[in-house]
């Protein structure tokens, strides 16, 4: 027999030995305390990436519209924007409809994105 044989046996008996000791319940709390913060980390990193990007593809799309194609929206958006003098109960009623329906359709697909692909992430 090799040396090295001799030495693998004598550590493998050891090992046999030892009884398997449990890790301290502080360290694995500890641990996965540890495992949370990445995880929350990880999630804030990823949603601060999908709002610049947002933020990023939107202002580029106006970018563009104006500059590229000539797109004037005081022109175009008067028509709609303009008080309508019947309108009495809420004054800005138009304006909301024209931010509020656009941001509410932009959340719910947000939304169900965020539901579809949770489990991948």
């Amino acid at each position: 027999m090799n040396r090295e044989e001799l030495n693998d046996k004598a550590l493998q008996e050891i090992f046999k030995r030892i009884s398997a000791s449990p890790l301290p319940e502080k360290l694995n709390r500890q641990i996965i305390q540890k495992v949370q913060k990445a995880r929350k980390r990880r999630e804030l990193r990823n949603i601060a990436i999908v709002v610049l990007t947002s933020i990023a593809m939107l202002i580029s799309a106006c970018y563009v519209l104006i500059y590229y194609l000539d797109f004037n929206p005081v022109e175009i958006f008067s028509p709609v924007l303009k008080k309508p003098a019947n309108i009495t109960l809420f004054p800005g009623f138009t304006l909301l409809l024209c931010v509020m329906l656009p941001s509410t359709l932009l959340l719910w697909i947000d939304y169900r994105f965020r539901k579809h692909f949770k489990n991948l992430l």
